[in-house]
């Protein structure tokens, strides 16, 4: 797997939903989120193998239902460049539908008619379409025109295909096949290796229907290796589907680290030890060591590469020499810490009743069950998340005060458990730019609001030199004020056998600048 679509990842904003160890975030396509919505609608985001990141690029798109790579036909040895889109339209008569279904198709079908003309076109993803078995061709086209001279039209092959899905066409599917009919695709599903039923891509606890499909232009049919629509995970509600094509292409050379293997041991016990002295001592060995003593030109390196073999080799006459292995165990997913043996038996129940759904995907009772414990599931996870981080918080509240080192502890904790991390990465250059742009004389005269600033800022300079005599504030304190203020302070802010000096303190103060006796006012 090279290339990977993901639709449905209600995400609103631009960044990548997660990261895929091997793999690098391309590109991917939001709706704006409702004010009144809880989570996103739609999205798209598109991720493909570091090994041929290279051969990939962008295209822009007019609408959020798409997502436009390109191929190019020298980095993966094609005939032509393949323009691929991943595309997601919602239901009918969804909420999040805010564009008319026939506008989406116009917008698409403008989309193939401009990239038709610079190579082949793969499309695939969520239509939301029942197409029945309604060809996606034109019937007949040879008979209605036996005798065409036209070079440019191209007569459409016989191909009929498959599809398991009973239900009948709804509006986005016929639009879906008038669109197969105008610019030449042909859908995959129920007519290549790997799928040649139409399986349904879509599980629900009210049926299954097949709504996800794969397009691609006439002439890559040959190119197509297999179909294939994955079986149904608990992750989703939909099938993943996988379309493989024959090509031939140089990887791009990745650093790959390469580990020493495992050094090995030796297996010593009494019986090995004995025989590992009287070897030491053979005349063979003897001669080994005195040659390496008497070898005065070797270098360091060398040396000791020298005496460990002489070592090595006997211990090997001696004991037995066990090599250690690689253990390809399985990495084990670190689960919840509120993940509890009740949420356990239910995700056992999950599993059990989704490999039932996969066998008899028709059969409600096995799908109703599946929905049934899943949300059983979901609910009871919440509710251990919520009960596990509410007895954390108690014992923070406990030891904020009696046992710091616990409390940070306790804190850091709580923050690990938080799946949002946003990393703020602040630019110095940004932000130092941004300033010296507003200073700048080329914005000052492009700034309308630089001429009313300045006459604000002078109308406020004049009102505040005509006003400067009668401020406020340059009048002398009035021996009243003083008065006043004395008299409001309480009993409660001055104790009384500090009242008396308090008042004479104030009285001689304010004699000296007035010249004017307040004992008496003040005392009194």
């Amino acid at each position: 797997m090279h290339i990977i679509s993901l639709v449905e990842t209600w995400s609103d904003s631009g960044k990548p939903v997660d990261n895929i160890p091997g793999f690098d975030f391309i590109c991917n396509s939001t709706r704006k989120k409702h004010k009144r919505a809880r989570r996103g609608s739609g999205g798209i985001s598109l991720y493909v193998r570091s090994s041929i990141y290279k051969g990939i690029s962008k295209l822009t798109c007019t609408h959020n239902n798409a997502v436009w790579v390109k191929l190019d036909k020298h980095f993966f040895n094609l005939k032509n460049d393949i323009f691929m889109a991943t595309v997601y339209f919602s239901p009918e008569y969804s909420s999040g539908c805010t564009e008319d279904i026939n506008e989406v198709y116009s917008k698409l079908l403008r989309n193939i008619e401009h990239y038709s003309q610079l190579g082949d076109i793969v499309i695939q993803g969520d239509f939301n379409a029942y197409t029945n078995t309604i060809p996606d061709f034109v019937i007949s086209d040879e008979a209605k025109f036996p005798k065409s001279k036209d070079n440019d039209y191209s007569i459409d092959s016989h191909s009929l295909r498959n599809n398991l899905d009973s239900k009948s066409a709804n509006k986005s599917g016929k639009l879906l096949i008038d669109l197969c009919k105008e610019s030449g695709l042909r859908i995959l599903n129920g007519r290549t290796i790997g799928d040649p039923l139409g399986k349904c891509t879509c599980i629900t606890y009210n049926g299954s229907s097949l709504v996800d499909y794969t397009l691609v232009s006439s002439n890559l049919l040959q190119c197509i290796g297999n179909f294939k629509v994955s079986d149904f995970t608990p992750i989703s509600d939909h099938c993943p589907i996988s379309c493989s094509l024959l090509t031939c292409f140089h990887k791009c050379k990745t650093i790959e680290t390469k580990l020493d293997p495992l050094p090995g041991k030796f297996i010593w016990d009494n019986k090995a030890i004995d025989c590992y002295t009287t070897n030491i001592q053979n005349s063979h060995v003897k001669q080994r060591l005195d040659e390496f003593v008497n070898d005065k030109q070797i270098d360091c390196n060398s040396a000791v590469e020298k005496f460990n073999a002489i070592l090595c080799d006997t211990a090997l006459l001696s004991t037995k020499f066990v090599q250690k292995k690689i253990m390809n165990r399985p990495i084990k997913k670190n689960k919840k810490p509120w993940f509890s043996d009740s949420c356990h038996d239910l995700h056992t129940t999950v599993k059990k009743y989704c490999l039932l759904v996969n066998k008899f995907p028709d059969n409600g009772s096995y799908r109703k069950s599946f929905y049934s414990f899943k949300s059983k599931l979901r609910r009871r996870c919440k509710q251990e998340e919520r009960s596990y981080k509410s007895q954390i918080c108690d014992q923070i509240s406990l030891n904020m005060k009696k046992d710091p080192k616990t409390f940070w502890n306790l804190l850091n904790k709580l923050s690990s458990l938080s799946e949002i991390k946003e990393e703020n990465n602040f630019d110095q250059e940004l932000f130092i730019n941004y300033f010296k742009k507003m200073n700048s004389t080329s914005n000052i005269q492009n700034n309308k609001f630089h001429d009313i600033i300045i006459e604000k800022l002078t109308a406020l300079k004049k009102t505040l030199n005509t006003c400067n005599s009668d401020n406020e504030f340059n009048k002398h304190i009035q021996p009243a004020e003083i008065l006043n203020a004395v008299k409001t302070l309480k009993n409660a802010q001055i104790k009384q056998k500090y009242k008396r000096t308090v008042v004479n303190i104030v009285t001689k103060k304010v004699n000296e600048y007035y010249e004017c006796p307040l004992s008496r006012h003040l005392i009194g």
